[in-house]
């Protein structure tokens, strides 16, 4: 709670709580009220389709309910502040780690920086988290009671996920698998049949694009993921920044000339693909690189903007270049102060103890089993989504659940070298 109040309390004095993106969210959030057009450009300048599926509603609409009682940015502030502190009190009842494992608990989540960077600024990453904890807290409660109404809750928590931030929809499958097991124990239907309601959320939602923009998807900023956060990269480390410049540049300018917005995406999905698929050992071995490193990013942009006092945090273009390295940056370099540096390898460091903790998890028995696949097919699954550019921002999705089962672990094993030591000291 004291980091949150002094990140809080920084950025207050700094005004830092816009990034690139929240200029956008907050056009979307006024397109919204003013207009009742979900769209994230100016609607009095050449109108593009892409733009009304860029961003789902679920941010945008806490905007305007913000925005109806008064135009200051600091009553969003401190919401995102209060849910970053929810987020931690339903991880402590999710994970129960008792007194020791508490202690651990607090001691991981204070060498996450851009948890508390992140509740102050005006992005959906802070509100996601929570809705995830929220979503994961119902599944472990129905996992002790079999209690089917904790089911439509649960489900609907997802749905709202992929509302605020669409990387959740790849995670929809994966969650049938898991409640398919869950089927197979407790011989409900309903168990089944309820994880189909998001399968069916996401069908309707992207027929209703479909309809906005003539082509059937979730999210329209999944086509600048598709080329900027996963070909690019790619084509950067194979061939250097020349090649890869003017292939990308050559790629963008075939299929977005004279092309509707179907057309355009289908060719840049297509192309993208095919490029992929030329060099697939390569592509899938950079891939997985990517995410795992993801596990292992320090935050080094966000956090080097905001002790800087920047007015913006560095959007994923400026972050780390991930396959050069973990403590390392896109384009020129600030320079490192030793203090920095040392911090930074300081949270490496602890990421590292986090995964470790959390691999020595999900084989732990005393656990439930089913619960243990869940976290793991959610976190990997965001991981894959991330990809090549995983950074803090995609992380805080999903650290607290490493943070958590990290925690629990640790306090396992603490609980044995205790009982040893004792045991030894009586038989002294």
């Amino acid at each position: 709670m004291l980091a949150n109040i002094a990140f809080f309390v920084v950025q207050l004095l700094s005004g830092n709580f816009l990034t690139d993106d929240s200029f956008d969210y907050l056009q979307t959030a006024d397109n919204l009220l003013n207009d009742q057009i979900l769209y994230s450009a100016d609607l009095d300048a050449e109108i593009f389709p892409e733009y009304y599926t860029w961003y789902t509603p679920g941010y945008p609409f806490l905007l305007v309910l913000f925005r109806l009682l008064t135009q200051s940015l600091i009553p969003v502030i401190v919401f995102q502040v209060l849910i970053s502190l929810g987020s931690f009190l339903l991880l402590l009842k999710t994970f129960q780690p008792g007194k020791a494992g508490s202690i651990l608990l607090v001691f991981l989540s204070l060498f996450f920086p851009a948890q508390f960077i992140y509740a102050n600024l005006l992005v959906p990453e802070i509100l996601l988290q929570f809705i995830i904890m929220a979503a994961v807290l119902q599944l472990f409660r129905f996992i002790q009671t079999e209690n089917i109404r904790i089911l439509w809750s649960y489900q609907s928590l997802l749905i709202l996920a992929i509302l605020i931030k669409p990387m959740l929809s790849v995670f929809v499958v994966p969650n049938i698998l898991v409640f398919i097991i869950l089927y197979a124990k407790s011989k409900q239907r309903l168990v089944f049949i309820s994880s189909l309601i998001p399968v069916v959320f996401l069908i309707i939602f992207a027929g209703i694009n479909q309809q906005r923009t003539g082509y059937f998807h979730i999210s329209s900023i999944h086509k600048k993921q598709l080329v900027e956060e996963k070909l690019y990269p790619f084509l950067l480390e194979r061939d250097g920044e020349e090649i890869a410049n003017e292939n990308s540049g050559a790629l963008l300018r075939e299929c977005t000339d004279e092309r509707d917005f179907k057309s355009e995406w289908q060719c840049l999905s297509s192309s993208t693909r095919a490029i992929i698929r030329e060099d697939l050992q390569a592509y899938t071995f950079f891939h997985l690189k990517g995410s795992f490193y993801f596990f292992l990013d320090p935050g080094q942009a966000v956090i080097e903007k905001f002790f800087e006092n920047k007015s913006q945090i560095a959007s994923k273009q400026d972050s780390k270049v991930i396959n050069e390295g973990l403590i390392v940056k896109r384009g020129e370099s600030h320079g490192l102060s030793s203090l920095m540096y040392v911090f930074l390898l300081l949270i490496l460091g602890i990421n590292v103890l986090r995964v470790i903790g959390f691999l020595f998890f999900l084989f732990n028995r005393r656990v439930n089993g089913s619960f243990r696949l869940y976290l793991f097919l959610l976190i990997t699954s965001v991981a894959l989504f991330a990809g090549p550019m995983g950074s803090a921002e995609n992380q805080l999705a999903i650290i607290l659940l490493l943070t958590g089962s990290a925690s629990f672990q640790y306090s396992v094993w603490m609980k044995r070298l205790f009982v040893f030591l004792r045991k030894k000291k009586s038989d002294h």
